[in-house]
């Protein structure tokens, strides 16, 4: 999961975890369901465009982005 700029950039993740949930892995096998977070702490003044999530650290054509509108 990445968070991007108007660049192109992705946006870190922050190394935190919140106890009330389990955090974010990779994998999750064919039937099966998986929950949990990823935190990023953004300065006020960055923007943020669009948020991608792919199943593999390197983007690929199972790769999917959203748009963010202001």
């Amino acid at each position: 999961l990445e968070l991007l700029t108007p660049e192109g950039r992705a946006i870190a993740k922050a190394p935190v975890s919140l106890t009330s949930r389990p955090p974010h892995k990779i994998g999750v096998q064919p039937g099966e369901t998986a929950g949990g977070h990823t935190v990023y702490v953004v300065p006020e003044a960055l923007r943020v465009v669009s948020l991608r999530w792919s199943p593999r650290p390197e983007p690929d054509e199972r790769t999917l982005t959203w748009s963010l509108d202001d």
